[in-house]
């Protein structure tokens, strides 16, 4: 059985496209997986997002809490100055 070029030619055609085809089907699968794992990954950080959230609110509160005390508490001299500034001249 003799091929001429055009055959030949087509036949070569043929198998490259048929390549090309196997490619793209590979790469498309990959894809496939890559998104698959990119939603997995969005899914977690979004959980730990939430977590880390609750944390930080609770943090607030502590601190709003604290703050609420130490508004609450009697009036004496200031610690942060020195005592001789809170005496009244004499």
């Amino acid at each position: 059985m003799s091929m001429n070029a055009a055959e030949l030619a087509a036949l070569i055609a043929a198998v490259f496209w048929a390549l090309l085809v196997c490619v793209g089907v590979f790469v498309l699968i990959r894809m496939g997986r890559l998104l698959s794992e990119s939603s997995k990954l969005v899914a977690d950080v979004r959980e730990r997002g939430d977590v880390l959230l609750t944390r930080a609110q609770a943090a607030v509160d502590g601190a709003q809490q604290a703050v609420d005390r130490a508004g609450h508490q009697p009036t004496g001299p200031n610690p942060s100055r020195p005592a001789w500034t809170n005496s009244a001249p004499g």
